[in-house]
């Protein structure tokens, strides 16, 4: 018999980006890795790293700043947030 654990969500606090916003979007950020560090020969290899930013403000979720170790200049510019079209 399988252990599953049942938790609901609905029970634990929203996350709020520092604008209030409770909101989040998903977005990518892509990395161009060396082909030969990734065993592809010479081509680069474009890689995605997936992330949260605020639907309002467009700051990306601190907690994926601090793991692909993102200055604070890293989110889209505000122009980009309008269109959703995200980096």
């Amino acid at each position: 018999m399988e252990n599953t654990i049942r938790v609901n969500p609905l029970k634990y606090p929203n996350i709020k980006c520092k604008c209030g916003c409770e909101v989040w979007n998903q977005g990518v950020i892509l990395k161009r890795v060396p082909g030969l560090e990734m065993g592809q020969g010479t081509e680069d290899v474009f890689v995605d790293l997936p992330v949260w930013y605020c639907a309002k403000c467009g700051e990306i979720l601190p907690e994926y700043k601090e793991m692909y170790k993102m200055d604070d200049n890293s989110n889209a510019p505000k122009s980009e947030i309008q269109t959703k079209l995200i980096v």
